[in-house]
């Protein structure tokens, strides 16, 4: 499956941001679905705070930590739930327009074992924010 092959997975997030100048507060929810194992998914559900490093009017660049609660199905029989953390490192295009693009690398980690490993999952997010 995709947890012990490191397969792609597709990820899905959706939430509300609050642009503080210099901090994004935030509240997310994310999901990630195997490629090639419907059976396997993850969901989580966090808040977060980011500092913005450059702030310009076409771009600012951000770095934060999000603390949550994940649920983690590798099939139907075998799931696990507990705290997660998550570290981000992003980039918002077009800061000041009406829409904005959000490029973001995020790696979140549960903070307990699943089958004796502690499962790490990385992505590269594409987002809207408006």
């Amino acid at each position: 499956n995709a947890i012990d092959s490191h397969k792609a997975m597709f990820a899905f997030a959706g939430g509300y941001s609050w642009d503080l100048q210099r901090f994004l507060l935030e509240l997310r929810g994310d999901s990630y679905i195997g490629y090639d194992d419907a059976g396997m998914n993850t969901t989580s559900f966090s808040v977060g705070g980011h500092y913005v490093f450059s702030d310009t009017r076409m771009s600012a660049v951000y770095s934060g930590i999000d603390l949550g609660f994940i649920h983690i199905a590798k099939d139907l029989l075998d799931d696990k739930s507990g705290f997660s953390v998550a570290g981000n490192l992003g980039v918002i295009l077009l800061r000041y327009a009406d829409i904005n693009v959000d490029l973001r690398l995020r790696v979140q980690a549960m903070a307990d074992k699943f089958n004796g490993k502690v499962l790490v999952f990385g992505a590269f997010l594409v987002g809207l924010r408006f």
